[in-house]
């Protein structure tokens, strides 16, 4: 059995009181091929990173004190987990709005789903079309990439729905034999003891939410 607490964490005061990453990894398990959750979650929002002149969230730093992300997807480039995507890729992660200005250009429609607005510029322009409208590569995941974020899904459920942090899961799966734990098993404790605090307060509308 594990011990599950509820999160109360808030966001740090000030630059200051984020804890360093080496302290964040210090403290965390890794996962099979040894990547922690600042890691993973950017393997999550790998194809929406260019190879340079990103903007990127402030999440990076405020939550998970990474201080270079544009680093760490080297670094994740460097280790085989993502690679540079083909233009075809490239257009999939094209925003709504570039893709019905590019079909705007041949004199295409521009209405459907985003699936349809990305098929329908692969098929009005070639290559030679794409690579000059793309000309900065982006990257995507690799085999081994598409394993981690599959094996280590908490991260990204976490990071989304805040209940707890992903690095409060991270603790929270391992017991103290370092025997891993599903994140769905840890979750519904986490619910459990939050909906009996509400059922002793009295608090019966949060208890049946």
């Amino acid at each position: 059995s594990i011990t599950v607490k509820v999160s109360t964490s808030v966001p740090p005061a000030s630059v200051d009181d984020i804890p360093s990453i080496k302290d964040r990894v210090k403290n965390a398990f890794p996962s099979k091929n040894g990547l922690y959750p600042h890691e993973i979650l950017m393997l999550e929002y790998a194809d929406s990173y260019k190879t340079n002149d990103n903007t990127f969230q402030s999440f990076w730093k405020w939550n998970y004190s990474v201080d270079d992300p544009q680093c760490l997807l080297e670094s994740l480039f460097e280790r085989g987990f993502i690679c540079f995507a083909n233009v075809k890729e490239s257009v999939k992660n094209t925003k709504v709005t570039e893709l019905k200005e590019l079909l705007l250009k041949k004199g295409e429609k521009i209405s459907g789903k985003k699936n349809e607005l990305v098929n329908r510029v692969l098929e009005v322009y070639n290559s030679d079309e794409l690579e000059q409208i793309f000309p900065e590569k982006r990257y995507t995941l690799t085999a081994l990439g598409q394993e981690e974020v599959h094996e280590n899904e908490y991260v990204l459920y976490c990071h989304r729905k805040g209940y707890v942090t992903p690095w409060e899961m991270n603790a929270l799966m391992h017991n103290r034999t370092n025997e891993s734990v599903n994140y769905r098993d840890v979750m519904w404790g986490v619910f459990n003891e939050e909906s009996l605090r509400y059922a002793q307060n009295l608090n019966f509308g949060l208890y049946r939410n």
